[in-house]
């Protein structure tokens, strides 16, 4: 009926409101994306216990583990907005909450320490992938390799098997779920390296635990996560 439509025309039908006001043009508009709160303390990937910046306590590091997780904001104000993005396909929520990300790190003044980090999403199974159109965590990833001048890898790792979604499942049954789900086409790409792994929302860090161990079977130097928040 309608034939075609351009992205102007949908946006007339149906014109973007923000996720949290209502405000009109965008989904996440600057007042309210200024409104999320960064997070004032960090939690190590393991024990869940605090940590400075994040770091993994040297008693629940081992080689298949973050060397340290950093989580920007709130999960109760991103947890929307992050299921927004991934399920009502909403992928221009990735830039302003790209911009969240940066904020974390600039918070905790870590972007000298990032510096020479090259940045690898946390990748989605090709079937996912065609289903959704997008990764949530390379759109991510694509905005804070921009906003902090750090080199982006998008093939440092794959996804060889299509896993049940982690959010779906209880604690327990997350790794044995994500176990043998990546694997590091290019090798060479992040030997001796290091590298800041970035996804969406962090709950039990499974999945970042199990790109980190083959990121170091790999021989990376050091794995850190960043995410938007930590449940």
């Amino acid at each position: 009926m309608f034939g075609k439509l351009t992205a102007p025309t949908v946006d007339l039908l149906f014109p973007r409101r923000c996720l949290v006001c209502g405000s009109f043009d965008t989904h996440l508009c600057e007042r309210c994306a200024g409104a999320v709160r960064i997070q004032d303390s960090q939690r190590c990937s393991v024990c869940e216990a605090p940590t400075p910046w994040g770091l993994t306590h040297p008693g629940c590091l081992n080689s298949a583990k973050l060397d340290g997780i950093l989580a920007a904001g709130n999960f109760k104000q991103l947890q929307y907005l992050v299921h927004a993005m991934k399920y009502q396909l909403l992928q221009d929520l990735a830039v302003p909450l790209g911009r969240i990300l940066t904020e974390g790190v600039r918070h905790y003044g870590l972007e000298n320490f990032f510096s020479d980090f090259i940045i690898i999403p946390v990748p989605l199974h090709a079937a996912k992938l065609r289903y959704r159109g997008f990764n949530q965590s390379a759109l991510l990833a694509q905005t804070i390799a921009s906003e902090l001048a750090l080199t982006l890898a998008p093939r440092g790792l794959e996804r060889v098997k299509n896993t049940d979604s982690q959010s779906m499942l209880p604690k327990p049954q997350r790794l044995q779920n994500i176990r043998g789900a990546f694997a590091c086409p290019e090798p060479e790409v992040v030997a001796g390296k290091k590298i800041l792994l970035i996804d969406d929302l962090a709950t039990s860090c499974a999945t970042l635990h199990e790109c980190a161990k083959v990121l170091k079977r790999a021989k990376a130097e050091m794995v850190w996560g960043l995410v938007l928040a930590h449940g």
